[in-house]
């Protein structure tokens, strides 16, 4: 799990770079807009106090609060957008292990598993002749191939092991706590 790990810091780490500026960037957006709220709602005030000094008070307030849910909508955009791409890079990192690292991922999850026999193992097209070179007790499938990951497929029982999936099944789980890591003074 080490490996895994050290990936998740590495990744951890470039998300938190592109984070940085992802926030700069949001932050200098969430400042002009607020900027030109403040010029436009100072404007319409001077306008409207001729006529009625609470009603420009009212538009006033109005126009700020939709600058800053507009602000704080580009914000969490700006979020999720991050998020997206911590866990695309998880899935490009963990589709480029070398073939060791594979190898021990693909040799402790199959040892953890209670398999009765006669499974095939789908890998991706790459992998094929060094997993078969591992000497593992499940028949390597050599005509059926999956992206990323594997799979064992025993008749009509399928255990989905690609790393697509595998992410996706932690993805809600972890959102909130690279959040925090990410942006930790939001926390």
């Amino acid at each position: 799990m080490s490996n895994i790990d050290n990936i998740t810091q590495k990744i951890l780490a470039d998300a938190r770079a592109q984070a940085d500026e992802i926030a700069n960037e949001s932050k200098r957006v969430v400042d002009e807009l607020l900027a030109e709220s403040d010029v436009r709602a100072e404007a319409q005030s001077q306008h409207i106090i001729e006529k009625a000094t609470e009603e420009a008070a009212r538009k006033k307030a109005k126009i700020l609060s939709n600058a800053r849910i507009k602000a704080r909508d580009e914000a969490l955009g700006a979020k999720q957008v991050v998020l997206s791409r911590v866990f695309d890079l998880a899935q490009e990192k963990l589709a480029k292990l070398d073939d060791s690292a594979f190898g021990d991922f693909l040799t402790k999850t199959i040892a953890s598993l209670d398999l009765k026999g006669g499974e095939k193992l789908l890998l991706p097209k790459e992998r094929v002749e060094f997993v078969k070179g591992l000497g593992l007790k499940v028949a390597v499938e050599a005509s059926d191939f999956v992206e990323s990951g594997f799979q064992l497929q025993d008749g009509q029982t399928v255990l989905n092991y690609s790393f697509q999936d595998l992410v996706d099944d932690i993805k809600a789980d972890m959102q909130g706590e690279i959040i925090e890591r990410i942006f930790p003074e939001e926390a």
